[in-house]
């Protein structure tokens, strides 16, 4: 039988590694020095269906979606990509690569566990 409680552990704890990793490319970059990114990050989102867990949020603040593309303060998302480092702005990428290869780790384990799930219903001997 579907051990619903452990699979959506093992979803929890990949999630919280995932977390882990994107506060320390915060670090690495030396973006959200106020802490409010890094806050904000403390928070993974969790929805279910039939009590699985079928999507994971992350709350990432607007400042730091405007770090990754090289805007703010008064400096377009145009304007970035037309004059790139003449303004004096840089792309940050500090959560995609994180993303990355956080979904083929969690699209693995999930494809293992519902696999497991189906063999064990049809009892395939």
């Amino acid at each position: 039988m579907f051990d619903t409680e452990k699979y959506n552990e093992g979803i929890r704890r990949r999630s919280r590694k995932a977390k882990d990793k994107l506060q320390a490319s915060l670090s690495q970059f030396s973006i959200g020095e106020t802490g409010e990114l890094l806050r904000a990050l403390n928070s993974i989102k969790y929805k279910r269906n039939f009590g699985q867990i079928e999507a994971i949020g992350f709350t990432i603040t607007k400042g730091g979606v405007m770090t990754s593309k090289g805007v703010g303060r008064g400096i377009l998302v145009d304007s970035a990509k037309t004059n790139g480092s003449k303004i004096g702005r840089k792309k940050k990428d500090w959560y995609n690569p994180v993303i990355d290869e956080f979904i083929p780790e969690l699209a693995d384990y999930v494809a293992e566990q519902q696999a497991d799930s189906l063999i064990n219903a049809i009892k395939i001997n």
